[in-house]
């Protein structure tokens, strides 16, 4: 008696449910305290029962189990009180009770473990598309670098080679073009590093108020040049009152690639427009274009790292499809998101917002 009140006091405090049932009838007999702690019943709500109620449409599993095996240890969810289920490991054994034969069925609730395993193969999957993504953008990005970097030595090394025998049209044309491969070189290597620097966490949110028609003035200006040559006309229908908060390096570099990209893709002869909306509190700023558009699918890959969309302007100008991407990450490292609606030969529009909220 006295050994069997030491395992009935284990058997009462242990924190893993335990249930005794019948070896031949599979009636449950006994169950101790975590039963309710931990399922919620009580133990006239099982006393008696068969041990199918627990596993709902696992009428025979118990029994074939120790059958075949002998002591079982395996995965099953319970049926708890309240009609729910929860993941529990089972070790079950065939004990000898007098002239009789129990079964010892131990449940531990691993609902925790359970959700870490599903966060870590989350990851490991997140992960896993990451590093696939970061390859391929690494692998279009070498691509295009090399291409410039060629183009460029070539111009340089024809320049060098047959200077003394060019008229100085020609001198100007090869200057001309070194300076244009240098520039999208540059612009290339700008957007690279700063992506570089968002995925490193590196890269510093500083917003500070601003008056946003002036930023957007800025940028028209630094590509009024290039739209002249191209006879396009940009146009700014902005608030010269309105102010913002925001970081002031992350919305130049987004307005500078959608700016940019408008004129590239844009005809001879056509207008970009920059306009600003308040909605919902939120500034909304439009960049639009009267330029060749684009379908649905490639809309759909527009922001993504490892597509390579890369695909010249209206006169051949480079294009590489880092832009796009930086300005998610930026317009996103801001608090807003951004969106486009196109067609084919239509033209584009390019809108993101800039939350009013100072927050941080």
């Amino acid at each position: 008696m006295e050994e069997l009140a030491k395992y009935k006091q284990i058997f009462d405090h242990s924190l893993d449910v335990m249930i005794v049932t019948d070896g031949e009838k599979g009636e449950i007999i006994d169950v101790n305290q975590a039963c309710y702690d931990i399922l919620g019943y009580q133990p006239d709500d099982l006393i008696g029962k068969h041990y199918s109620y627990l596993f709902p449409g696992k009428d025979d599993f118990l029994i074939n189990d120790l059958q075949m095996y002998g002591d079982v240890v395996s995965f099953r969810n319970i049926q708890k009180a309240d009609g729910k289920l929860c993941p529990m490991d089972l070790t079950i054994n065939v004990l000898e009770y007098g002239t009789a034969k129990v079964v010892l069925t131990t449940l531990r609730d691993v609902t925790e473990r359970i959700e870490a395993e599903q966060k870590i193969r989350k990851y490991a999957e997140e992960l896993r598309n990451l590093i696939i993504t970061k390859d391929k953008f690494f692998s279009i990005i070498s691509h295009d670098l090399k291409n410039l970097f060629s183009a460029l030595l070539s111009f340089a090394d024809i320049l060098i080679t047959e200077f003394d025998e060019m008229d100085d049209g020609e001198k100007t044309f090869m200057v001309t073009e070194i300076g244009k491969v240098s520039k999208d070189s540059y612009q290339l290597l700008d957007n690279l590093l700063q992506w570089a620097r968002a995925q490193t966490g590196n890269l510093e949110y500083s917003p500070e108020e601003v008056n946003f028609c002036e930023l957007v003035d800025e940028n028209i200006s630094i590509f009024q040049t290039i739209a002249t040559n191209k006879k396009i006309e940009l146009i700014s229908f902005c608030d010269s009152t309105r102010k913002v908060y925001c970081d002031i390096n992350l919305v130049k570099t987004v307005l500078r690639n959608l700016i940019s990209n408008a004129i590239k893709f844009s005809h001879r002869g056509g207008k970009v427009t920059v306009a600003t909306e308040d909605k919902n509190g939120n500034l909304i700023v439009r960049i639009n274009d009267n330029g060749i558009g684009m379908d649905q699918k490639t809309m759909n890959n527009l922001f993504q790292a490892g597509r390579h969309l890369t695909k010249p302007g209206t006169e051949k100008e480079p294009g590489n499809g880092l832009g796009l991407i930086l300005v998610k990450e930026f317009v996103e490292k801001n608090g807003g998101e951004i969106w486009v609606d196109s067609n084919p030969g239509e033209g584009s529009t390019f809108s993101f917002s800039i939350p009013s909220d100072k927050s941080e």
